[in-house]
């Protein structure tokens, strides 16, 4: 029987990772809606060591689960790794997976909306700025005349 563990471990530490992206982008949802710029940019950096430490788990899974089936030219999943090794924690982990990886990206979704509104305020104050300069600059100018 081959050793499937390090799949199982690695498919845990995704697990666990997506776990705490979701938290991540939770706080991310109440410092867009706080307008907390510097809880946004430290956000914005533990989102991308987590974005990296996911693509290099990603990258050893797969490697893993080549080596499991060697002699297969064709692309193995999650799926396959249960009904080749009957162990259910593969169809268990592959449902959290799902899960997770679904809620990550509704929250994903919603973010970039409040990025986006967020976006919309700043480039409106900025246009309401600009016309009061350039109507101060207009009167200062009519004084002076």
């Amino acid at each position: 029987m081959r050793d499937y563990e390090p799949i199982i471990d690695v498919l845990c530490a995704q697990r666990d990772l997506y776990m705490r992206l979701q938290e991540v982008l939770q706080k991310e949802r109440k410092a867009l809606v706080s307008f907390n710029h510097e809880e946004i940019e430290e956000i914005a950096k533990e989102k991308d060591s987590l974005v990296l430490q996911a693509q290099l788990l990603e990258e050893q899974r797969k490697r893993l689960v080549d080596e499991f089936f060697q002699d297969s030219s064709t692309p193995k999943g999650i799926m396959d790794l249960y009904e080749e090794t009957g162990d259910e924690r593969f169809r268990n982990l592959r449902f959290a997976l799902i899960s997770l990886l679904q809620a990550i990206q509704e929250a994903n979704e919603v973010n970039r909306y409040f990025i986006e509104r967020a976006f919309q305020h700043i480039h409106g104050g900025l246009s309401f700025l600009q016309q009061y300069i350039q109507s101060q600059a207009g009167t200062t100018l009519s004084r002076e005349a």
